[in-house]
């Protein structure tokens, strides 16, 4: 008798851990719908070819802009989730020609949708196409409004834009990063622009952003 009521304890005791353990890897592995805020600093430079091109920058260089803005998060599966990014930016960069360097700051909205993949000790990856909306821009020179009308090079005999920038690029966005704990982690974001940005009829010609990033965020449990 004694025998039965230990092997009956033992049943219970292993279907009352597996249940458990069930429950336990239920809970991780639920769907759940998470929102973050996010901000930190950007370095945007253009891939470019200009070449034997007259009035045309000589050179490209790189400024520091800033990225600010929301991400709503649905987890799929363990370590599975679909991100959706909202990014409000000051975009910058340097234009030199003959020596001299003038800045071109635009201002815009970044919308991307990425698969991300969570590691249990905290490792983050993602990838997914962005697209970058050009709300408004400004120059050393002028201040424009109209995106369209955004300089790249001028006209000597007009002093009118020789080049324009578009309002409108898109890409592909890469993300690492890493979370400190269940409400912050930090990321670093690469985004490669493969549209062009340049409004001109010649095939030949293209100019095309990246951009870098640095942001820490904080996820809303």
């Amino acid at each position: 008798m004694r025998r039965l009521v230990y092997i009956l304890l033992f049943i219970g005791f292993v279907t009352g851990s597996a249940r458990c353990q069930e429950d336990t890897a239920a809970q991780e592995n639920r769907q759940y719908t998470r929102w973050a805020l996010t901000i930190g600093p950007n370095l945007t430079s253009y891939r470019c070819n200009l070449q034997n091109v007259n009035d045309a920058p000589d050179k490209v260089t790189p400024a520091l802009g800033i990225d600010c803005g929301a991400a709503i998060e649905y987890r799929i599966s363990q370590p599975w989730s679909l991100q959706m990014g909202l990014l409000g930016n000051i975009e910058r960069v340097g234009l030199q020609k003959d020596g001299n360097t003038s800045k071109l700051s635009d201002f815009g909205i970044d919308l991307s949708i990425q698969a991300c993949w969570q590691s249990k000790k905290g490792l983050l990856a993602a990838i997914g196409p962005y697209t970058h909306f050009v709300l408004g821009s400004i120059t050393n020179d002028w201040h424009t409004p109209n995106p369209h009308s955004r300089g790249f090079a001028d006209n000597p005999r007009t002093e009118e834009p020789l080049f324009a920038i578009g309002d409108l690029n898109a890409g592909i966005a890469l993300t690492a990063g890493y979370e400190l704990n269940k409400n912050w982690h930090f990321v670093l974001d690469l985004k490669w622009g493969v549209t062009d940005l340049l409004i001109t009829d010649s095939h030949r010609l293209y100019v095309r952003p990246l951009k870098t990033a640095l942001r820490l965020v904080y996820n809303f449990q």
